[in-house]
């Protein structure tokens, strides 16, 4: 409601009582880590104050089950507090908190493993710029496999990083390129990009552009809407690489083949919206009005919406409601929701 001098008296009037040690004291530090948040990435006394709440906040949390909920809402508002800090020169910062928070998520095996996935590789980005290449090798060695198996339409993404930044035996990085197209396409390009950054490129390089962009020809975009927009990705990668080698017939291939297939997209779409009733506000639609800053107060997870809500969203949990009970009315249906929590 925009007065934080409110906020900040209630959580004084909460620290000076010995209370209970519940899910409230957790609350109570997400709610003052938010208000002590650093208003710029030149306030470092700030920054560190913020996160030794939301330390404190996963410290409490992560050894008692019903509290691992805090855990999650912790690295969701500190990634929020902390993405200012990802600009060059800043991101090194980081890189002791959200270790932390990627050791501890990985320790309580949260579910949510895209959102694991996706500190990973924000860690791993901040682990290279700050060229600690073995922290990131050391890091990739888990988070590939992790990757790999259950977040796999990410796993090109360190697949590309390995290759690059050479984080990983190059005769396993051959192997593992066999295994698909898009594997194999990206192979092809982080290594002229790794190659570039020494300022040692092969004097056949367009040879090799050109039978890179071929191979990426032999992927049918039709198939499924998952490999579409792998091949999107990786159009533009190979035209932006290809007009910085100088290469303009790969380029100018690329931008064709972007555009035939956003064409087709646009003829589709145009078939399907003909034929598609007319629908009322999904339950995303409706959900996603709720105030962000109603993350630090859950109880429950609700096993019914969480799948719908994207990963990074900090609607994941339903917002403590007296009484005891509370229902949630989704187009007919009714889900009654029983808190236990002290």
């Amino acid at each position: 409601m925009g007065q934080p001098e409110v906020s900040e008296d209630c959580i004084q009037m909460y620290f000076k009582v010995k209370g209970p040690v519940t899910q409230f004291l957790g609350r109570a530090h997400l709610c003052r880590a938010q208000l002590c948040a650093p208003k710029s990435t030149e306030n470092l006394e700030e920054f560190e104050n913020c996160v030794t709440q939301y330390m404190k906040v996963i410290n409490f949390a992560k050894g008692e089950p019903r509290y691992h909920f805090l855990v999650f809402n912790a690295s969701v508002l500190y990634w929020r507090m902390a993405r200012p800090f990802l600009k060059p020169g800043c991101s090194h910062r980081l890189i002791a908190s959200l270790s932390q928070m990627v050791n501890v998520l990985n320790q309580l095996e949260e579910e949510d493993t895209e959102w694991r996935a996706e500190l990973m590789l924000e860690l791993l980005d901040c682990y290279l710029h700050a060229g600690r290449r073995d922290e990131a090798a050391t890091l990739c060695a888990t988070a590939a496999p992790f990757i790999k198996a259950y977040v796999p339409h990410r796993y090109r993404q360190v697949f590309a990083i390995m290759v690059q930044h050479e984080l990983m035996d190059e005769l396993q990085l051959k192997e593992e390129k066999k295994t698909s197209t898009s594997l194999s396409v990206t192979f092809h390009m982080n290594v002229l990009k790794a190659k570039l950054d020494k300022n040692d490129l092969p004097e056949d390089v367009n040879k090799i552009l050109k039978k890179t962009y071929t191979e990426l020809g032999h992927c049918d975009h039709q198939s499924t809407p998952s490999i579409r927009e792998e091949k999107i990705l990786l159009l533009f990668e190979l035209a932006h690489l290809s007009l910085t080698l100088k290469c303009e017939e790969v380029s100018s291939g690329c931008l064709s083949d972007l555009k035939k297939i956003d064409s087709e997209g646009k003829e589709k779409e145009t078939n399907w919206n003909r034929h598609l009733p007319q629908q009322g506000p999904n339950l995303c639609h409706c959900l996603a009005s709720f105030p962000s800053f109603l993350c630090a107060f859950p109880t429950v997870r609700c096993g019914f919406c969480t799948p719908l809500f994207p990963i990074s969203c900090c609607h994941r949990h339903w917002p403590v409601l007296p009484p005891a009970v509370y229902t949630t009315h989704l187009k007919g249906c009714t889900i009654v929701h029983n808190i236990h929590d002290p």
